[in-house]
């Protein structure tokens, strides 16, 4: 997947394919309020997928799922995903529902949520699988942040190739870190400008001007 929404799109389908889930949603944490937003839905009726989000953008707190531990519930739970939402769950048919963690910098930021039919769950088989498939989740999103952070230095650092005055303080940076790291009396920073084919000085200490 080449983004982040990919990743999460195979991810909510992973479970219905995987294992016996009949469903699966895809719910994040906003910063505003530290509330549950509703991304995305797979497997279930409009009707469900309406109310749920009525639900949520009502506004329901996402500390529990912050904190959570068991990571499964039933559908006649207190759960946050099945607060107001018992008679849909009865009339879809589920009795369940198992949570994979969206984790980011070792902070969840949402969760996947695989919903089945059964109110004792998936079979134990299913839950490692599912647990599998939260690492395998986890690995991808780390990687693609890794690369959009590495694809966000290239960028800013073509962005201060084309400004003379951002190169001449990173060097007089550098060269400072320089000298203090060597207790040297004096140095400089030269980079060589390929169109003049000469070397031109972008930070001195201790040269004098010459």
């Amino acid at each position: 997947a080449d983004d982040e929404q990919a990743v999460l799109e195979l991810a909510a389908q992973a479970p219905l394919k995987l294992t016996g889930a009949q469903a699966s949603t895809v719910v994040t944490f906003k910063e505003e309020g530290d509330q549950l937003k509703l991304d995305m839905a797979w497997g279930l009726s409009e009707n469900y997928t309406r109310a749920l989000r009525a639900q949520l953008e009502a506004g329901v707190s996402a500390a529990r799922c912050r904190t959570c531990t068991p990571l499964k519930t039933k559908a006649s739970s207190d759960c946050p995903l099945f607060t107001g939402m018992h008679e849909y769950a009865k009339a879809e048919g589920i009795g369940s529902l198992v949570c994979l963690p969206i984790s980011h910098e070792h902070e969840r930021v949402g969760i996947i949520a695989a919903y089945f039919p059964h109110a004792d769950g998936p079979a134990e088989d299913q839950i490692r699988l599912l647990n599998i498939l939260g690492g395998t989740i986890a690995a991808s999103l780390h990687s693609l942040r890794i690369r959009a952070q590495q694809v966000n230095t290239l960028h800013a650092l073509d962005r201060a190739s084309q400004n003379v005055e951002t190169i001449n303080e990173l060097a007089a940076q550098m060269l400072h870190i320089a000298l203090e790291g060597w207790q040297a009396q004096a140095g400089g920073v030269f980079l060589f400008d390929e169109t003049t084919q000469t070397w031109m000085c972008r930070a001195r200490y201790g040269l004098g001007n010459s």
